[in-house]
């Protein structure tokens, strides 16, 4: 499948929400915790970036995701803010990476595939799944309607700013029970939790820029994207547990071999300085995203085509 808008998500997980004394995002669901899992299922559906809003045991929360390539975006004042404070924060930094968004709760991991694609297709500046009735998520939201979105000021949250929005909401229809089941009403229901486990099998492409080594790859890039985000080398080790040295090396090492620098270093202050990505950077950093994009859509394809069996039905 391929998407003509660029699709991006937004997941909240930023406050201290349980079920039975488990932190929701972190409960375990088949072999998968429920964020794994979600973003695993909207990497799938093609999403990118992904926008992990945190909060409440950040450290933990980006530490599971570490390897995952997802963006964590902490907020600050969790305990004291409402879901939709943490969702305009993701929103608002999304809004010019991507023309439309996926944006969820982390703990509705169930969604399928297919959904995500009925969503995604649609292009409806708001669109709102339905199953049977009742009105679930994720929703998709096209960049253009953010500002509106961003300006309301009622008490609804989220659904009601998309509500009062001028240009409407278009409810998608779907046969997915999914956009409805909180994590922790999932585990019990083996057929669709294996139905659901079935969608995530892919064919796993790992795409390096190579010369006599490797100069560019998914690890510098996601570096990069955090650095692009975070202003900070230090941050951006950070949230993918990496020590500050390592990530330096692996930049100096792809600076050389490419042969022109990537990163801005503005030394001094207390925090260390800031680094920026050069302009050089910013085009080698979408260059390699669209040729990973495509060589994935490309793999993607030969593997259903080769393991029908493995094939969302």
């Amino acid at each position: 499948m391929e998407n003509k808008i660029r699709t991006g998500a937004v997941i909240t997980a930023a406050r201290a929400d349980f079920y039975r004394g488990e932190f929701k995002p972190l409960l375990e669901i088949g072999a998968l915790s429920a964020v794994q899992r979600l973003i695993l299922t909207l990497r799938q559906a093609g999403c990118s970036p992904i926008v992990l809003v945190t909060g409440y045991r950040a450290k933990e929360l980006e530490k599971a995701v570490s390897k995952m390539g997802v963006i964590c975006m902490h907020y600050g004042e969790y305990e004291s803010a409402q879901m939709f404070d943490t969702i305009k924060a993701g929103l608002e930094y999304i809004k010019d990476l991507c023309g439309q968004v996926i944006c969820t709760p982390v703990d509705l991991p169930m969604v399928s595939v297919h959904t995500l694609h009925q969503l995604m297709d649609s292009q409806a500046p708001l669109g709102v799944p339905v199953y049977r009735e009742r009105k679930g998520h994720p929703v998709l939201i096209n960049t253009s309607v953010i500002p509106e979105l961003l300006s309301y000021e009622g008490s609804r949250g989220l659904a009601g700013a998309m509500q009062s929005a001028s240009c409407g909401r278009t409810l998608v229809q779907v046969e997915d029970e999914g956009i409805l089941l909180r994590a922790g009403e999932v585990n019990g229901n083996e057929e669709l939790l294996e139905e659901r486990s079935r969608q995530l099998y892919t064919a796993s492409v790992t795409v390096r820029i190579m010369k006599e080594q490797q100069i560019f790859g998914p690890g510098t890039a996601q570096l990069l994207t955090l650095l692009q985000y975070t202003g900070s080398m230090k941050e951006a080790c950070r949230q993918m547990n990496m020590s500050y040295t390592k990530g330096w090396t692996i930049i100096n090492r792809a600076e050389e071999q490419l042969g022109y620098r990537v990163i801005k270093r503005q030394h001094g202050g207390k925090s260390g300085g800031a680094s920026f990505l050069t302009e050089e950077g910013n085009s080698l950093l979408r260059r390699y995203e669209e040729m990973e994009d495509e060589i994935r859509r490309m793999a993607q394809n030969v593997f259903q085509e080769k393991f029908p069996e493995f094939a969302v039905k």
